[in-house]
């Protein structure tokens, strides 16, 4: 029998994550503190268990007491199912985190066929196994799974919050990496630049821009002076690897030898994860095309402040 995996580690801050640890971004995109988390969970779980006893009170005063302590059971039976599914996403999140991909699958599939389970959760669910499958390099299922969670979402008129906006970049890595990027760039065009103060949502915009023009040839529509702007970000992020490979390409485009090749070579220093080596296998091939070059490089300048 596997080990248990291990509860990951809550950063601080997106500068402080490290590889298997999570930060907890709220509904603008920006990534708080585990403070803010551990309260909001507090609250939502005291929340919860009023509900349920609240709602029993008022049953068994309208019906009486055994239909209303009936009806408060199966209120209670429903929030445990509840609870049950969201175990199922913590565990397989912690699996997927430790690249146990095979492991973390079937806990995903019990969730996307629990018809009790509410659609978000379920959408949730599919939105993770389209994560897993492009980390197994399986590009076709993983857009698959990205696009029934988008149809969820849909239907639930959920497709501003914050879980759709980042699936719409998920579902930009599956079309690229299967070569769509047309599609891909239809896509990103719908989405609204993040403000700044939206750190995380804004890595990943920027991510998905360049990607989109990495698998069409296109020059990047950003000047250097904005490339280099993003490039310091990049560089005070520890799992910012793809990011950084990125920006490379782009700088590269741009003629920017120098400064392409240094943030090569910190993408090369930073933890490789699955979510790059296998999940964006574009950027892994031309990063392993340039990267003996990147290594000859005997430049040490710094990016401009």
């Amino acid at each position: 029998m596997s080990d248990a995996p291990k509860k990951p580690v809550l950063a601080r801050s997106l500068e402080e994550a490290e590889k298997g640890s999570v930060v907890y971004v709220d509904r603008t995109g920006k990534v708080r503190s585990p403070a803010r988390y551990k309260a909001m969970m507090t609250v939502s779980y005291t929340a919860l268990v009023g509900a349920v006893g609240g709602a029993t009170v008022i049953w068994v005063s309208m019906i009486g007491l055994v239909p209303g302590i009936g009806i408060g059971a199966v209120f209670t039976g429903w929030t445990a199912w509840m609870l049950r599914s969201n175990f199922m996403l913590r565990t397989g999140q912690r699996l997927l985190l430790a690249e146990r991909v095979d492991e973390a699958i079937p806990y995903y599939r019990r969730v996307t066929r629990s018809r009790l389970t509410p659609r978000v959760t379920r959408a949730l669910a599919h939105q993770h196994l389209g994560t897993a499958y492009a980390w197994k390099g399986d590009h076709k299922t993983a857009l698959a799974h990205l696009t029934s969670a988008r149809a969820m979402f849909k239907k639930g008129r959920a497709l501003k919050t914050l879980q759709a906006k980042l699936l719409d970049y998920s579902v930009i890595n599956a079309l690229c990496a299967l070569d769509r990027a047309a599609e891909a760039r239809e896509l990103f065009e719908k989405r609204e630049a993040p403000p700044d103060d939206a750190d995380y949502l804004r890595v990943m915009h920027w991510g998905a821009e360049l990607l989109i023009g990495l698998t069409d040839g296109a020059v990047p529509d950003v000047a250097e002076q904005e490339l280099h702007r993003r490039s310091i970000v990049a560089l005070g992020i520890t799992t910012a690897a793809p990011l950084l490979g990125l920006l490379a390409w782009a700088l590269h485009r741009s003629g920017d030898d120098d400064q392409a090749w240094h943030l090569l070579r910190e993408a090369y220093d930073r933890d490789l994860t699955l979510g790059l080596t296998v999940g964006m296998p574009r950027l892994w091939a031309w990063m392993e095309a340039h990267k003996d070059q990147a290594s000859g490089s005997s430049d040490s300048s710094e990016l401009p402040s």
